[in-house]
């Protein structure tokens, strides 16, 4: 990969394996990838435990590039001042950015910021009555770091940024856990209910947003957009198989909801987990220009693209 840094924005020339699509995806918004002295940063990715799980694509289809992409688990990043962002910044304990969408986890909960071309929404999605004092703590560890390499002055870049693919709050309410994770374009959150624990405590509250049941979908509309969290799915593991559970989003006030459970073993932990989705934005951060993009005979991905910053 080489950079060209300028003034105004960054020019990349990317020539990678298809399983480095990836890191490509990864790195528009990131400036990159560390890898070993040596060895480049789709190799690396290749050899990993990460890429080995992927399916390969066949060269020149382009569903399958997609496909592959959609796979890439969503990053997870302490906050360690990266970005313009504050250290002490309690609701930003660890970020995570999409296609389109970047995401803080901190005290009171998850904040969505959305940007599409030409418009930024920003959602909140508080957790109501939940205990203040829950520690967050990241898992599953990733192959690989970030590096932010932004403006002139070496003191405010950050190298080795680790990456994560699931973050949790412990004991959220009494008795249940939280934990985020998910891919590209799609956002899950297990609320992981301990036996005999009350899963009518799990509240959310939202904010930068109105809140719609439609046909057991919760839908945030915001001022550009909407974002949709399909019906949740119950379980229980029994035997080493999911027994599923009757449930759904519960509308508790104007812009909160909870979940009603039907009936269940409460011997055995419950699993709550709804999905979110970024359907309706598409776009980045900034201006980004992809003016050339290619696939050769062996599954090699050219990609020549610009972006820069907006002001």
């Amino acid at each position: 990969m080489n950079v060209d840094r300028r003034r105004l924005g960054i020019q990349l020339r990317i020539c990678i394996p298809l399983a480095g699509l990836v890191l490509a995806a990864a790195g528009c918004l990131l400036l990159g990838h560390s890898s070993r002295p040596g060895q480049t940063a789709a190799s690396q990715f290749a050899a990993s435990p990460l890429a080995q799980a992927l399916p390969s694509a066949d060269a020149g289809n382009t569903s399958d590039a997609r496909s592959l992409l959609a796979q890439l688990p969503l990053i997870f990043e302490p906050n360690q001042g990266q970005a313009s962002l504050t250290p002490a910044d309690p609701s930003a304990q660890f970020v995570a950015r999409g296609h389109g969408y970047s995401l803080r986890l901190g005290s009171e909960g998850a904040v969505l910021n959305l940007t599409s071309a030409r418009h930024a929404d920003s959602v909140q999605m508080k957790l109501a009555g939940a205990n203040s004092g829950a520690v967050l703590t990241a898992t599953n560890a990733l192959p690989g770091h970030s590096n932010y390499l932004l403006g002139n002055n070496p003191a405010n870049w950050r190298h080795d940024v680790p990456q994560f693919a699931r973050v949790g709050y412990s004991n959220v309410y009494p008795g249940i856990n939280l934990v985020f994770y998910g891919n590209q374009g799609h956002l899950e959150y297990d609320f992981q209910i301990s036996p005999g624990a009350d899963p009518a405590q799990a509240e959310l509250e939202f904010h930068g947003a109105s809140v719609e049941l439609q046909d057991g979908n919760l839908v945030l509309a915001t001022a550009n957009g909407e974002i949709t969290l399909d019906a949740p799915t119950l379980y229980q593991e029994v035997s080493g198989r999911r027994q599923p559970v009757e449930g759904r989003f519960e509308r508790r006030a104007a812009n909160r909801v909870g979940f009603s459970v039907g009936s269940y073993d409460h011997s055995r932990e419950l699993v709550i987990d709804p999905i979110l989705k970024f359907a309706s934005y598409f776009g980045g951060a900034g201006n980004e220009v992809a003016n050339q993009i290619t696939v050769d005979t062996s599954g090699y991905i050219y990609l020549a693209a610009a972006f820069s910053r907006a002001r």
